[in-house]
């Protein structure tokens, strides 16, 4: 929008080139106008451009989530040139952990952050409890991490990655699949192991 141009100091005649990508004739990256871009456009002005808009994160969270439940790059080809099919055709191969997965994301739209805090909320509760052993906690500890690396990437992706979000997202779309064996992990732990008797000292 012209109004987000000129919050960068930027001319007005790019707007033309909003939302395209970087490769399309039409981004507005030929013109001479873009050479402000460089020196306007600085991590740091995007990363206060983003604070300062708040009314823009609800839509932020609805495109990010949206991404990567549809972990599909369909503006990259993806068949071998011997397959037969059309160029850019869409991979249609059924996968077992991302075909599922994929369905249960986008089909139940509380999924994704209710995995989260379910998954975190165990790992808090096993890394709080020393009795479960040193091999335990560890893992706990390594999902709390995982799930704030996750919020850190996909907010980190939906501040600074522009258009191509989809295949940015790829890392924090794998790290929720990882989620899920971590969960069962630590409810066997939580409600199945037995206590780590630890030695006597002395």
């Amino acid at each position: 929008p012209v109004g987000d141009l000129a919050w960068f100091g930027l001319p007005p005649e790019l707007v033309a080139g909003a939302g395209r990508p970087v490769t399309d004739p039409g981004s507005g990256v030929g013109r001479p106008e873009y050479a402000a871009v460089a020196d306007r456009v600085t991590w740091w002005r995007v990363a206060l451009f983003a604070v300062s808009h708040p009314d823009r994160w609800p839509d932020k969270l609805d495109r990010g989530v949206a991404a990567l439940t549809q972990p599909v790059q369909r503006h990259l080809g993806v068949q071998t040139v011997d397959s037969g099919a059309a160029p850019f055709a869409p991979d249609t191969r059924w996968t077992p952990v991302s075909g599922p997965l994929s369905v249960v994301m986008r089909a139940v739209p509380l999924f994704v952050p209710g995995l989260q805090m379910v998954v975190l909320a165990l790992a808090v509760a096993v890394a709080n409890r020393p009795r479960f052993g040193p091999a335990a906690q560890g893992i706990a500890a390594a999902t709390v991490f995982l799930v704030i690396g996750i919020w850190v990437q996909f907010w980190s992706v939906m501040t600074f990655a522009g258009t191509d979000i989809a295949r940015q997202m790829l890392p924090v779309t794998y790290a929720h699949w990882l989620l899920i064996p971590l969960g069962l992990v630590l409810v066997l732990v939580l409600f199945w192991s037995r206590p780590v008797e630890r030695p006597a000292s002395g």
